[in-house]
């Protein structure tokens, strides 16, 4: 289980090390227009991608976990499923890629390579079969030179100064060559993709006990980045550009609170089937820890805000400055609540955080519509930071959450920061049982 994690978390910082560097060379290559309408692409083939997964992973993993001797009949009905949701996801991304952007440059080219790296999502069933077995080692293994040739293409690409439709193909061109890897790895494990088998009622369970699951998917995605589009739309292409550079920043660090809560769970759940005073410390000391550290992260940038961009982007994406400085808040409510599911988790509220990703959702679209025409991508951010805040402290309309509630204001206090400041000190010296 530690190896699996390390393997995991270390392939999570590998790719967003990569992608911030690339981001900030394909910037500084493209200038704010162009970047933003790259960007633009990619977020409408991000958004048309979350309708793929018609059979979510938690669910095929659960079925290959419970029933081991059926595995081709759970994968191949899996397969089935997901190239409806690719071959409808390729759709979506064509049309909208031309929708949105009919008079630009070698428009239908782009939007057909941008669709088709939709359609390489059809192999991420191998994927899951690699996650029930611990086997994080070939996934990353698979998919790693994937991540290399691409990259280093985009890199070639900028060098030799190439027009935007081959970064476009550099991002297919990495979905090609990661669903190879998998396939070559299932291969190696001795199993065949040609072994899996269509079961009608298999399909018919996944889908039914998928479909919840999918529809907080694309809220999800939606959430998070419709404001790409709401931005081309309501004011420019370089609105999104200046936007992307900065939230590309601000968003980067994400990764810390999500590796505190995710070494915090087995502690969490653990203490959950014992001492109830235990249970609600370890959530206190969690909120306290991921709120703080979001706090102090986000002061920084926003401080250096300017300092950040002038270095890495250059003076044609000074305006992105401010929205850093906006967007960078935006992390404590995310750190709060990635926090706070562990509570849902461990009460089986799952279903509230669907409603409130539906809550965020329908503010964040509302103050885009509403900012975004007269301020822009700063106007965009104050929607991010608004919506986020509205939609983690949400938990007061659930009784049977209400009590969270009050903990993450809790943890927002001079005095929670105090008592993290003393749990970390106990914790190194080895005096009490750490979250981390």
């Amino acid at each position: 289980m530690l190896a699996y994690a390390g393997w995991s978390g270390a392939d999570h910082v590998l790719r967003v090390a990569t992608g911030v560097a690339v981001s900030i060379l394909l910037a500084r290559h493209l200038g704010p227009e162009q970047f933003g309408v790259l960007n633009l692409v990619l977020s409408v083939v991000l958004i048309a991608s979350a309708v793929v997964p018609l059979a979510a992973d938690t669910v095929v993993s659960r079925e290959l976990i419970a029933k081991p001797d059926r595995t081709d009949e759970i994968l191949g009905s899996q397969f089935a499923l997901r190239f409806a949701g690719v071959i409808l996801g390729f759709v979506l991304s064509v049309s909208g890629v031309l929708f949105l952007r009919p008079d630009l440059d070698h428009a239908l080219l782009i939007a057909l390579l941008a669709g088709s790296s939709v359609l390489f999502l059809s192999a991420e069933p191998i994927s899951v079969f690699l996650q029930t077995q611990l086997l994080a080692n070939s996934i990353v293994s698979a998919r790693l030179p994937a991540l290399s040739i691409a990259t280093l293409s985009r890199v070639a690409g900028i060098s030799f100064g190439m027009p935007l439709w081959v970064f476009v193909a550099c991002t297919t061109l990495e979905a090609a060559l990661a669903a190879a890897g998998l396939v070559t790895a299932y291969a190696y494990l001795g199993r065949k993709v040609s072994n899996w088998r269509i079961d009608w009622h298999v399909m018919k369970r996944l889908l039914e006990d998928s479909w919840p699951l999918l529809a907080s998917g694309i809220a999800i995605v939606l959430y998070m980045r419709l404001n790409v589009p709401l931005i081309a739309s309501l004011s420019g292409d370089a609105e999104v550009g200046i936007y992307v550079a900065a939230t590309r920043i601000s968003e980067a660090w994400y990764f810390i609170p999500t590796i505190i809560t995710a070494a915090a769970q087995p502690m969490i759940l653990q203490a959950m089937n014992g001492d109830k005073p235990q249970f609600l410390l370890r959530l206190e000391q969690l909120y306290a820890c991921v709120a703080w550290a979001s706090i102090i992260i986000a002061c920084v940038v926003s401080l250096f805000s300017g300092a950040i961009i002038a270095i890495l982007f250059g003076p044609r994406f000074e305006n992105a400055a401010p929205v850093l400085a906006i967007h960078a808040w935006a992390g404590v409510p995310v750190a709060l609540g990635l926090a706070s599911s562990q509570f849902l988790l461990a009460r089986n509220l799952t279903r509230i955080s669907m409603y409130r990703t539906f809550i965020g959702l329908l503010c964040n679209v509302a103050l885009n519509i509403l900012l975004i025409p007269p301020m822009g991508a700063i106007g965009a951010a104050i929607s991010t930071l608004i919506s986020y805040v509205v939609s983690v402290f949400s938990l007061w309309f659930f009784k049977s959450a209400r009590s969270e509630f009050f903990r993450l204001l809790n943890a927002l206090s001079p005095s929670a920061f105090l008592s993290t400041l003393r749990f970390l000190h106990a914790t190194l010296k080895g005096q009490p049982a750490g979250i981390v």
